[in-house]
């Protein structure tokens, strides 16, 4: 299913082409620990959009596990306007081979943490689920609660139940390595692994456009946004208060 998501058609039409595609759980946002060139081997290989692979493999596994098409299908995804247009995408696309009967199901945040964080909810169910996912500015956020194996739901956020002793493994080893560079090849290792074994579909990540008035910047060229992308104002003008907010002294 993975290979059918189409992910470029979404990034035109949801986000105006300001988004980029994933291979897995690793982003641009990341800086140092971002290789597009990898990434782009991963897409080749495994999880970029190709939908005679997609189909194929979908039809080899509908005969091996014996089930008849078309299966049924939720795709579930909290009110959000951008989220649920992207889903509706997907589960269209699903809807429109042989192998499903794809239905769209948007529910209150409220309601949909409860299903995701319940052993007998998400992880137990044959529906799929479209969720966001921010994890800061150190790679270990986007990757162990989601991944490592005494992070199952509800203890955490791996919510597929997903055990891997190797996941395990490589995730102490980041927690315990120093340095950018030395951690590099240890979230290479970990992106070809979920982009192998796909415990879940890593789609895009919004591009960040930053808008800044260059009167109160030295230098334009030598400004970066806050790492961790939480925006962080000195002042803040509310209009709604027709106010400004100052930092405290």
């Amino acid at each position: 299913m993975t290979r059918l998501l189409p992910k470029s058609d979404v990034i035109e039409a949801v986000f105006g082409g300001y988004a980029t595609e994933l291979a897995g759980p690793i982003s641009p946002g990341l800086g140092a620990f971002w290789d597009p060139e990898h990434e782009q081997n991963l897409l080749d290989e495994y999880v970029g959009q190709d939908e005679e692979e997609g189909l194929r493999l979908i039809g080899e596994a509908f005969e091996e596990e014996g089930i008849e098409a078309p299966f049924d299908v939720s795709f579930i995804t909290n009110v959000n306007r951008t989220r649920e247009r992207w889903m509706e995408i997907i589960q269209q696309t699903m809807d429109e081979t042989e192998y499903f009967n794809a239905e769209l199901d948007v529910r209150a945040f409220d309601d949909l943490v409860p299903f995701l964080l319940d052993p007998e909810g998400a992880a137990a169910s044959t529906d799929v689920v479209g969720i966001g996912w921010t994890g800061g500015s150190d790679p270990d956020g986007h990757i162990n609660q989601l991944l490592h194996s005494s992070q199952h739901v509800p203890d955490g956020f791996n919510w597929n139940l997903y055990e891997n002793e190797e996941m395990d493994s490589l995730i102490t080893e980041g927690q315990t390595t120093l340095g950018a560079e030395e951690r590099l090849p240890i979230y290479q290792d970990i992106q070809e692994l979920v982009a192998q074994e796909v415990p879940m579909a890593n789609m895009w990540t919004g591009d960040v456009i930053d808008v800044l008035n260059p009167a109160n910047v030295e230098s334009v060229d030598q400004w970066s946004p806050h790492p961790n992308a939480s925006n962080r104002y000195n002042t803040l003008y509310k209009p709604h208060l027709d106010e400004i907010v100052y930092p405290a002294e």
